[in-house]
């Protein structure tokens, strides 16, 4: 959306786990020939999976993981961690819905599943699908702030229901007040439903609690723009594009200087 050709800043945190197991025995990481496949066991399969995803090998974690289900159908934490490296490889969220669908099948209170599947959701546009999981990692678990950010993101950003998604963001920052994201995300939300004046409020409190983020002060000087706070409004643009030019953003450095050219002239 736009205002008045300006547009706010936008930034979209996707968070995701993948369950660790302590390290594996080097005589298990050795076991990869062919020919003594059949004596690992489908925990041994499922660490070697682990060791092989945090050196970087997502195909062969794959590979292990998909090994140990063949050995044990129930193996709800291999299904999770294939789903997650399928999800972070980027062209297999299909498949890594199908695998977090299947933890949950064996495990119906995985937090973990719900909450993974609600983003991969989110990145194949199944919203409300996404949502209805979100719902049940609250159900499960009402002090998952991060649960409530996720959906007021889905709600604000995607479905357009913007007071919902300020509601969620409300319940977020009461369970974790350190996390400048809901307040940012918060304000945005309030602008678009012509809060000016509160949306300000969420972004210097974004602003408080980290301040070397650009974004909170370039949407804050869209709204002191639009309140008629046309100085704290090119204080905001510089101070964005300085904090842009020193994380080598050079887009949004410009975008910056474009919009503050614009405000002074």
């Amino acid at each position: 959306m736009r205002t008045n050709a300006i547009a706010l800043c936008k930034s979209v945190v996707i968070l995701t786990t993948i369950v660790l197991t302590q390290a594996v025995p080097p005589s298990v990481v050795a076991r990869s020939s062919p020919g003594v496949v059949s004596q690992i066991t489908a925990k041994e399969f499922f660490d070697r999976g682990v060791a092989r995803y945090q050196r970087g090998d997502k195909q062969g974690a794959i590979a292990d993981f998909t090994q140990a289900i063949r050995l044990n159908r129930n193996y709800a934490l291999a299904y999770y961690n294939r789903g997650v490296v399928r999800f972070k490889g980027g062209n297999n969220l299909t498949e890594a819905i199908a695998d977090f669908t299947q933890a949950i099948r064996l495990n119906p209170e995985y937090v973990d599943a719900y909450y993974n599947r609600a983003i991969a959701r989110v990145k194949v546009q199944q919203y409300w699908p996404a949502i209805d999981d979100i719902t049940q990692v609250i159900r499960l678990d009402p002090s998952h702030d991060r649960a409530f950010y996720l959906r007021g993101l889905i709600y604000s950003e995607n479905l357009k229901d913007y007071q919902t998604g300020i509601n969620d963001f409300t319940e977020a920052i009461r369970l974790n007040p350190g996390n400048p994201a809901p307040y940012f995300k918060r304000g945005n939300a309030r602008y678009r439903i012509g809060d000016r004046e509160r949306a300000i409020d969420d972004y210097n409190k974004a602003i408080e609690i980290n301040p070397s983020d650009p974004e909170p002060y370039y949407n804050r000087a869209i709204s002191r723009y639009q309140i008629g706070d046309r100085q704290g409004a090119i204080f905001d643009l510089q101070k964005s594009a300085d904090l842009y030019m020193d994380l080598g953003n050079f887009e949004k450095y410009q975008k910056a200087i474009d919009t503050l050219e614009k405000f002074e002239n």
